[in-house]
């Protein structure tokens, strides 16, 4: 026997009906779902992009790059460098140290204002007794007179008169140069002190 065939197509379009309605309200859920977990990850366009929307611009607050934190700049102080010490040029002459005392000067001795001195050239250098002449001065030293001695001495030496041998003891600890002291052979006693130039003065 034959399957019977209903003649009344109303059920079979109600059926189909539903089914349809089935898919699309399933296609709206899942298209809700995506939004929804879209937008809880902050990716709302891609979405929208993805069913065919416009993606916004993304803002320049959340393009912009966030600024690096800044360190204060290191307060460091600049070395201190020395005073740079002077240096004698070639243009400027070196300076000609005075003499310093070798010994100590006798507490007897007078000042060098207070001793008369004749200066003898017994070399016949005239520059050497000028030198001398010249340092005698500079100490302080009262020269009262410049001669000529009537022989050669080979050594400059000082002849003191009576009563003046700490006069010419000091002048010797003033300047090591006046190394040999002696008294008075026959020079004049007006003067405290004879200071004979020889050939070794220098």
């Amino acid at each position: 026997m034959g399957r019977h065939y209903d003649p009344n197509p109303v059920p079979f379009y109600n059926s189909f009906t539903r089914a349809v309605l089935r898919g699309l309200l399933a296609l709206v859920l899942s298209f809700a779902l995506y939004i929804l977990l879209a937008g809880l990850r902050g990716d709302a366009g891609a979405g929208l992009a993805f069913f065919g929307g416009d993606t916004p611009a993304p803002t320049e607050a959340a393009t912009a790059p966030a600024p690096l934190p800044t360190e204060p700049p290191a307060t460091t102080s600049a070395p201190t460098q020395p005073p740079a010490t002077p240096t004698a040029t070639d243009d400027e002459p070196p300076e000609t140290p005075t003499a310093t005392p070798t010994a100590t000067i006798p507490p007897d001795a007078p000042e060098p204002g207070e001793t008369s001195v004749q200066v003898l050239d017994g070399a016949g250098d005239s520059a050497a007794t000028e030198a001398v002449v010249a340092l005698l001065r500079e100490l302080g030293y009262e020269v009262v007179a410049v001669n000529a001695t009537a022989r050669s001495y080979d050594e400059t030496t000082v002849f003191y008169s009576q009563g003046h041998e700490a006069a010419a003891e000091g002048l010797r600890a003033r300047d090591p140069r006046f190394a040999e002291i002696a008294a008075n052979p026959n020079l004049s006693e007006d003067v405290n002190v004879h200071v004979v130039v020889g050939s070794d003065w220098q």
